[in-house]
């Protein structure tokens, strides 16, 4: 009886697990890694005072970047992904400090 029913209960386990080297949509597991985008493309879209001077076409820079977003599958991505679109500023004291 105990044989049968470890046997039952490791045939659900076989049939209910799924490969973990399937691609999943991270937007379908409620991770959509645009809306940090947006908050930090707004946040400096309001508050950097030289797009100007510096010649930063930053509706441009949100163009080409907002779809990449929708791509990740990891926090470590976004902050890498945000990093190298703030190499626009050239500026040392833009970081990006991830909460911990």
């Amino acid at each position: 009886m105990k044989k049968s029913l470890v046997i039952i209960l490791l045939s659900f386990l076989a049939i209910s697990c799924k490969d973990a080297t399937n691609p999943v949509d991270p937007v379908q597991n409620g991770i959509d890694y645009r809306k940090d985008f947006n908050q930090v493309w707004s946040s400096y879209d309001s508050l950097y005072p030289l797009f100007d001077y510096k010649k930063i076409d930053w509706q441009n820079v949100f163009n080409s970047n907002v779809e990449k977003f929708r791509q990740l599958n990891s926090v470590d991505e976004r902050n890498q992904l945000l990093l190298n679109i703030l190499k626009v500023f050239q500026d040392e004291h833009i970081y990006i400090y991830p909460r911990g």
